[in-house]
């Protein structure tokens, strides 16, 4: 009788330790992948010049994606929506610009060791994006849309993101005009 109670006490220990192995080794497995990398504490500081000049060809590069979508929009306003091939590839070619700029501002981001001021210009480029992003949502949603009671609050939201792109964008360069 004790040796059978000592071998259920070995058999469950023994599976213990397989089984908190097992989770401790696919925790450890999985990525992180995080939306804002933390810089390498031996990268050196982007000067202000050269940071100046990287976040001004980031607005330049918004502020095109922010026009032709205001472009698209004529092409949502006939019902049904005329050349809706040309408008999805437009669409599409913006979103993977977008993909494009998110990639090399998180690259950026991860390159150098970013003071508050730099934080900041690349958080309200990130925004910029977002809202840009929005706009091309409801571009689809009101080439879709059945009614014009909907297009209206398409059109009133796609304006709304299209605001919200041009304040920050705006904001981005007042301050960076400032430093």
């Amino acid at each position: 009788m004790k040796n059978t109670n000592k071998s259920k006490l070995l058999i469950s220990i023994v599976l213990l330790i397989v089984f908190s192995s097992h989770l401790f080794v696919n925790a450890a497995a999985l990525p992180l992948d995080p939306v804002l990398p933390i810089a390498p504490e031996s990268a050196p500081p982007v000067s202000p010049i050269e940071h100046k000049r990287t976040i001004e060809n980031y607005i330049d590069r918004l502020r095109s994606m922010h026009n032709r979508a205001f472009q698209l929009v004529q092409l949502t306003l006939d019902t049904p929506p005329r050349d809706i091939v040309p408008l999805r590839q437009s669409i599409n070619s913006i979103r993977n610009e977008i993909i494009s700029i998110r990639r090399e501002m998180r690259d950026y981001l991860a390159l150098v060791q970013t003071t508050g001021i730099q934080t900041r210009d690349i958080l309200l480029i990130f925004n910029s994006l977002n809202h840009i992003n929005n706009q091309l949502f409801y571009l689809e949603e009101l080439s879709v849309a059945p009614s014009n009671v909907e297009k209206v609050i398409y059109l009133e939201d796609f304006f709304r993101s299209r605001s919200a792109a041009s304040d920050t964008l705006r904001a981005i360069e007042e301050f960076i005009s400032r430093n």
